[in-house]
């Protein structure tokens, strides 16, 4: 069982997200996976079938970011791909639609702190 399966299903399947850090300190490079249960592409309005409910609590890796040291460079700079936020869904985390009224939203972590989260991991 893997750790992301392992936080799943010891929570009876009310963890709703896993985010995986895998530090690789040879390469300075961390990179980012966050995971959710259930099918990787569900589509409105279709049937579902007793194989649709076997998959539907495996993990799916919904989204992955590598943050990786530039090398050469004077300045302790970090490069992530795809250049776009960690996107931890609101839904997800607090188990309700986020109430733009009430100010919540979904958290978004930007590529610039992603950036700055690197270079306090490797400490440069």
């Amino acid at each position: 069982m893997t750790k992301m399966q392992w936080w799943l299903s010891e929570s009876n399947h009310q963890v709703m997200m896993v985010i995986i850090a895998k530090l690789f300190p040879s390469q300075k490079e961390i990179v980012l996976e966050k995971y959710t249960e259930g099918h990787p592409n569900p589509r409105p309005g279709t049937t579902h079938t007793r194989a649709y409910f076997a998959v539907i609590h495996k993990p799916v890796c919904r989204q992955q970011i590598r943050i990786k040291k530039n090398p050469g460079s004077n300045r302790t700079t970090f490069t992530v791909a795809p250049e776009e936020p960690l996107v931890l869904e609101s839904e997800l985390l607090f188990l309700h639609p986020a109430n733009p009224v009430n100010g919540e939203r979904d958290i978004r972590i930007e590529v610039s702190g992603l950036q700055k989260w690197a270079k306090n991991v490797w400490r440069l």
